[in-house]
Formats: C-alpha cells, sequence, structure tokens
C-alpha cells in the first residue's frame, strides 16, 4: 500500500520525500498550497489539525511534522540498515538527539523565518538581518559539528536521520545570502549528497507540484 505525502516544496517537505525515495517507499503526493492557504482548509484539518505540511497517511497512521515523519519511516521500514541508528549505549545518542532538537528549534526555524520575513515582509530589512545574522551562527555550529566529526555526516560514519534532515535545509541556504564559502564542512556535507539519486529523484518529484 502506497504511503499518501501531502506536501509543498519547501526544505521541510523534501526530508520526507528524500526518506521515501532512500527507502524505496511508494508514495503518491497531494500537493497542500501555501500559497492559497489550503493547509488551512477544513479537508486537511482533518489530517494535520495544526494546519502545517508536511503530512502522511500509512494506512490508518496519519502524522505530522518533518522529523517526526522521518523518524517514523525509518524506524518502520529501514530493514536493510540504510540509516544508521544510535542506542542509548552509544557514545553519540544524547549528542544525536540534542541535535535534533536544537536543529529544530534553531537552525531549521530561524531559516525558516528568514524566508517568512524575505517573502511577505520584505520591508523589514532589519529584522531579517537579524535573523540572516542567526542563521549565521546555526551554520557556524554546523559547520563545527560537521569538521569535529571528520567522516563527511553529522554523526558517526554513516548516513543518519540528522543529516537527512539537515540536508535540504542546506541546500537552500545559499538563496538567503549565506555563502557557503564561510563554512567549509557544510559546503562538502552539501556537495556530498548533489548526485545522490534518491535525492534527486525527491526533489524532481516534489518541485514538480508547483507553487
Amino acid at each position: 500500500m502506497a504511503i499518501e505525502l501531502y506536501a509543498f516544496p519547501s526544505p521541510n517537505n523534501f526530508k520526507v520525500a528524500i526518506t521515501l525515495e532512500l527507502l524505496g517507499l511508494e508514495y503518491n503526493l497531494h500537493k497542500v498550497s501555501l500559497m492559497t492557504g489550503e493547509q488551512r482548509s477544513e479537508e486537511y484539518l482533518k489530517i494535520n489539525p495544526f494546519g502545517l505540511v508536511p503530512a502522511i497517511k500509512d494506512g490508518e497512521t496519519v502524522i505530522g511534522d518533518s522529523t517526526n515523519i522521518v523518524q517514523y519511516l525509518v524506524s518502520k521500514y529501514d530493514k536493510d540498515g540504510k540509516v544508521a541508528k544510535f542506542t542509548e549505549s552509544s557514545s553519540d545518542y544524547w549528542k544525536y538527539n540534542q541535535y535534533l532538537f536544537t536543529y529544530a528549534a534553531g537552525l531549521s526555524s530561524v531559516q525558516d523565518k528568514v524566508f517568512l520575513f524575505g517573502f511577505v515582509c520584505k520591508d523589514q530589512t532589519d529584522a531579517i538581518e537579524i535573523l540572516k545574522a542567526q542563521l549565521k551562527t546555526q551554520y557556524a555550529a554546523l559547520d563545527k559539528i560537521l569538521s569535529s566529526n571528520g567522516t563527511g555526516y553529522t554523526f558517526g560514519d554513516q548516513l543518519s536521520i540528522a543529516d537527512l534532515v539537515t540536508l535540504p535545509q542546506v541546500r537552500s541556504v545559499e538563496k538567503f545570502g549565506i555563502d557557503l564559502n564561510e563554512f567549509p564542512a557544510v559546503k562538502a556535507f552539501k556537495e556530498k549528497f548533489e548526485n545522490e539519486a534518491f535525492v534527486n529523484a525527491a526533489y524532481e518529484k516534489v518541485q514538480a507540484l508547483g507553487f
């Protein structure tokens, strides 16, 4: 049975699509237009009461939040060990969890705000510059994490959920005036995945939804 993915072309939605492609799962895409406010429609609110994308239906299971969805998909369907698992006995476990929570509240959240302000509040230049400064701080931290790990991944020496949720943000950040030459480890991380078939397939399909 195919998984139903409700999405719109943005980094949070790409996170889920690249995970589905990586795991070789069948899925159907449903566009939820943020431009027309479709995410607030009565029909969509039955799927995600918070009115956010992405969301998925997997049989009787209906869940939202991009990182949560990625964790669900990996936990349920990654039978071949394509994605690294960190258990409580792992030395990286708590740092890994810290990264996921801090990333969601920090880098991902700030970058989303930079996009929002730049798109709908272009006249608020002071606020945009403050947010961009915060975003650079977040990318400096990410650069240190990647550099200290030294494997090209955020944690360990194998692709993990941390990488899957980080990649879409990294791929789009230069659109907001962030120069990745200032963050060589982040730039190398981006380039590491540029030619991966599962990444490019996900982007092609979600971008085809249009705005």
